[in-house]
């Protein structure tokens, strides 16, 4: 009978799976296998395998860890904050630790509807390096993003994969971190790498990021420049400056994330188009401008002369090469 009740409640409610599991949407303390865990499931959360979510896991020794990113959950996000062991040093973690926390995300993607093509990790204040033990670890989960805020990296290789499947992305400008040399260690071992200086770990940018890590794509929503979406004061900053800058057309149609996922998280053409006038038009709306730079289809990059004249159109499969190529011609 009790079986029975259990499975009724199970189709009657969507996220009664995950309760009977003691994992109630919204936040919770749990603990698996003697390891206590903060977890936050969103408050519609769905257990029921008609939706999938990704995962963020949050490595830091305080309280209510998880608060940090709340606003995550409302867009089918997890989080899960392992806690430190007693018998850990007074650092908070020992290096072994790593291993047990990979095991609490391997069992939370089998009771739980998450993807594991959706994993992501995150650091926060560990200058005793304990995170990269668990960001890099070549045995266990595949995380798709990395994102240190103040975070010590003490050296040591990262797993292969790295290369092809991992962002890592680099917050902060503390004292007691070298940030920098930090971004030029790492640069070769992952797929992406980024450092924002004056980012916090709650910022938007942050939210955006690990929705482009994983694939997330949404026509004309791109955080990577200081966008402007006025024509007239973009050309006024382009005259008035000793640069040129960039256009980006888009559409609300567009269904290819190469531009604003890949290219516009080019290393080089961030470092470079930072410094120019960046402004983003939806073409619907500005068809007579898109026509006038004798552009046919979007997405479409032009990068501009002072005068607000075209030196470049760039349509297709654009290459991140070619276009910093010309950016560090006007930059």
């Amino acid at each position: 009978m009790a079986r029975r009740l259990a499975l009724l409640c199970c189709l009657l409610c969507p996220g009664a799976a995950a309760f009977a599991q003691g994992y109630p949407p919204g936040h919770s303390v749990q603990t698996y296998e003697g390891r206590t865990f903060e977890l936050l499931l969103p408050d519609d959360f769905d257990a029921s395998k008609s939706k999938s979510y990704s995962l963020v896991v949050m490595v830091e020794r305080g309280r209510d860890v998880t608060q940090k990113l709340a606003h995550l959950a409302a867009d089918g996000y997890i989080l899960c904050a392992p806690k430190p062991q007693s018998k850990s040093t007074k650092a908070g973690w020992a290096t072994s630790e790593a291993k047990d926390i990979h095991e609490l995300v391997a069992h939370l993607v089998k009771v739980l509807p998450i993807d594991s093509g959706r994993l992501h990790a995150i650091g926060l204040d560990d200058w005793e390096g304990f995170f990269p033990h668990v960001a890099f670890r070549k045995r266990g989960n595949r995380f798709v993003s990395v994102c240190f805020y103040k975070v010590a990296y003490r050296g040591g290789s990262l797993p292969p994969r790295a290369r092809k499947e991992m962002g890592l992305l680099v917050l902060g400008d503390d004292d007691k971190f070298d940030e920098e040399r930090e971004v030029d260690t790492l640069r070769s071992k992952v797929r992406s790498i980024e450092y924002r200086r004056n980012d916090t770990i709650d910022s938007p940018y942050v939210h955006y990021w690990l929705g482009v890590m994983e694939g997330r794509f949404e026509p004309g929503h791109d955080l990577s420049f200081d966008w402007r979406t006025d024509e007239a004061q973009a050309r006024k900053e382009i005259a008035a400056s000793a640069r040129g800058g960039l256009v980006y057309f888009y559409s609300e149609k567009d269904t290819d994330s190469h531009v604003q996922n890949v290219v516009f998280f080019d290393e080089t053409v961030c470092r470079i188009g930072r410094k120019l006038t960046a402004l983003k038009l939806d073409r619907a709306k500005h068809e007579k401008l898109f026509n006038s730079f004798g552009l046919k289809s979007t997405p479409a990059v032009v990068v501009v002369d002072t005068t607000f004249k075209a030196r470049k159109n760039f349509e297709g499969k654009i290459k991140a090469a070619a276009l910093a190529k010309e950016l560090k011609r006007v930059g």
